[in-house]
């Protein structure tokens, strides 16, 4: 058995409006256990979804609270959509959703992340940020991180649409443009701790929108990122308008110009 849409129950307030507000927006909370210098990112990455739903009539269909640290609430309420912290030493990101299924309707999502996911990316940062050969940095430590991520038991159950990489992913991406970056500029072939923060902030918000999208019933799409050409991804004009993908439901690779 295959459902193929999976979908909120999202209504207009007036249903006239060519654009409205929902009659029950769908609200995610930002877990208490959040560290607070990803939330920002977290809430980004949440409500970049809104822009759109205004596209197909609904505004403001996604709202963004933090749940105060003295909640009583468990964050596995099926009353609460949830952007989740926990520590499970896999590495991973997941948008799974509670689905109603004779309808399809999605009635809870919680967003997990799991904190080691940051420490594989900063790894993979920290060693393309030195300015060192490739050759010269630590392959064998390399690999090893990755087997450990790889090789969890939480990771080894996942399949289907349960397996979501993107947190593999990007680490690698994030490090090729990391050397990009600092190849290209004019600190000595290093990229200082302000660059690496903000390519850090970057890449958690771009995970957190494709979780988001999972969590809207959206599958992957891995022809996204062929929408634009080589020259057309050079580009700047083009891609600040249309940007790199036609979807967000694809792994997005780092995108650095040589202009």
């Amino acid at each position: 058995f295959v459902r193929y849409i999976n979908r909120w129950d999202l209504r207009k307030a007036d249903p006239s409006a060519k654009v409205s507000p929902p009659i029950k927006p769908i609200i995610f909370w930002i877990d208490k256990t959040v560290p607070y210098k990803f939330r920002a990112a977290i809430r980004e990455g949440v409500l970049e979804w809104n822009k759109t739903f205004e596209k197909v009539g609904f505004s403001n269909a996604i709202e963004v609270r933090q749940q105060p640290d003295n909640a009583q609430w468990d964050a596995e309420d099926i009353n609460y959509n949830t952007l989740r912290w926990i520590t499970a030493s896999a590495g991973f990101a997941r948008g799974p959703s509670r689905v109603n299924p004779t309808t399809g309707q999605i009635l809870d999502a919680d967003i997990v992340f799991d904190a080691d996911f940051v420490e594989f990316w900063t790894s993979y940062l920290g060693w393309s940020a030195t300015g060192k050969a490739a050759s010269a940095s630590a392959p064998l430590d390399l690999l090893g991180l990755q087997d450990a991520n790889s090789q969890s038991p939480f990771r080894l159950g996942l399949d289907g649409l349960a397996a979501c990489e993107y947190t593999r992913g990007m680490a690698q991406q994030m490090a090729f443009g990391t050397m990009a970056l600092a190849a290209a500029g004019k600190g000595k072939g290093k990229l200082g701790k302000e660059e690496i923060e903000k390519l850090l902030f970057q890449g958690i918000r771009s995970l957190t929108t494709h979780e988001v999208g999972h969590t809207l019933g959206l599958r992957h799409n891995f022809k996204a990122s062929t929408m634009l050409t080589m020259d057309e991804l050079n580009d700047l004009e083009k891609t600040r308008k249309v940007g790199m993908a036609s979807s967000v439901m694809d792994y997005l690779p780092v995108n650095v110009s040589p202009q």
